[in-house]
């Protein structure tokens, strides 16, 4: 965080208790806005494990970066469901069968699960069931065939360009689904990074020889 000389100067002097209270405010603006774009990324970061299975950094000199965990070629698929005759359903039971264990949940967009709810296949079945078109009717459909129940997930974040303009992204994309079990997926695991390591020590090195005090600072 970028603090002037003006507001290093001016926040153990300040003028009057609400000069302080404005300077104290703006720091700790800083620092709630950085604390949130980091968790952002990480968040960013966990969506892009479970859509793609794989982490592609190109940022901050990490430029081409890629995290691949290895998820086989027969456990990925592309389907148009919004043609008339999609069989989604049947598509649902296929890939839960190739798994090598049985999925208990699915998470996707709401424009995914639209499209399921306006499937003729789908909505025959409401019909025939007498139960009106609607998500938690859907699951309950999809919970008598065996086949796992949907989550939506539809937040979105902002990232700045070079020119200063903001562009929205979604964490999880729109156009995808995924099957998973009730078990935990995983946790993230936090290293401390040269940075932190120097703050630790306290980011300076200072040497003293004879009258001389020499000081080693990063800026």
């Amino acid at each position: 965080i970028q603090l002037k000389e003006k507001d290093l100067i001016a926040l153990p002097n300040p003028r009057t208790a609400e000069e302080q209270a404005f300077l104290e405010q703006e720091v700790y603006n800083d620092v709630y806005s950085m604390v949130s774009s980091v968790e952002a990324r990480i968040e960013k970061m966990r969506m892009d494990i479970l859509a793609n299975g794989k982490i592609e950094l190109n940022e901050n000199g990490l430029d081409g970066l890629v995290v691949d965990y290895g998820v086989p070629a027969d456990h990925q698929a592309t389907k148009d469901w919004t043609v008339a005759n999609a069989d989604i359903l049947g598509d649902l039971e296929e890939w839960s069968d190739k798994l090598d264990v049985k999925p208990t949940r699915i998470l996707t967009s709401k424009k995914v699960r639209n499209v399921m709810l306006k499937n003729k296949a789908i909505q025959g079945m409401f019909k025939d069931a007498g139960m009106l078109p609607s998500k938690a009717n859907l699951n309950s459909l999809l919970e008598s065939l065996d086949l796992p129940t949907i989550a939506t997930y539809d937040a979105k974040y902002k990232t700045q360009a070079a020119d200063g303009s903001y562009v929205q992204g979604r964490y999880f994309p729109e156009d995808k689904l995924v099957m998973m079990t009730d078990d935990l997926l995983g946790e993230p695991v936090y290293g401390v990074t040269p940075e932190d390591s120097r703050l630790v020590a306290g980011g300076t090195k200072d040497t003293k020889v004879g009258n001389i005090f020499a000081t080693v600072y990063e800026s």
